[in-house]
């Protein structure tokens, strides 16, 4: 009779192990998944961040440009002087 009863435990642990390792697997895959989204999160961000960068540097070059302009909008030089200084500021060559 001990002897079935120790059978049946051992079966019941094996269950047990054989369940629990399942279960480790199926978390450690949840892991890998969740570090996966993480990083793309990550990169997704570093995106994001340096797509603000250059909309903030466009976005001061911009002021620039509009404060020379407004600079120039006070002289006394005849129209033509003005219109090339601005269109110089406006277009770079």
């Amino acid at each position: 009779m001990a002897a079935l009863g120790l059978a049946v435990a051992l079966a019941v642990a094996m269950w047990n192990l054989s369940s629990l390792k399942s279960r480790n697997a199926t978390l450690r895959a949840s892991v890998v998944a969740f570090e996966r989204t993480i990083e793309q999160r990550n990169e997704a961000l570093a995106v994001h961040r340096a797509h603000i960068e250059r909309m903030q540097a466009e976005g001061q070059a911009q002021q620039e440009r509009l404060n020379q302009l407004r600079e120039l909008g006070g002289r006394d030089a005849p129209l033509s002087d003005h219109l090339r200084g601005a269109s110089g500021i406006l277009w770079p060559e």
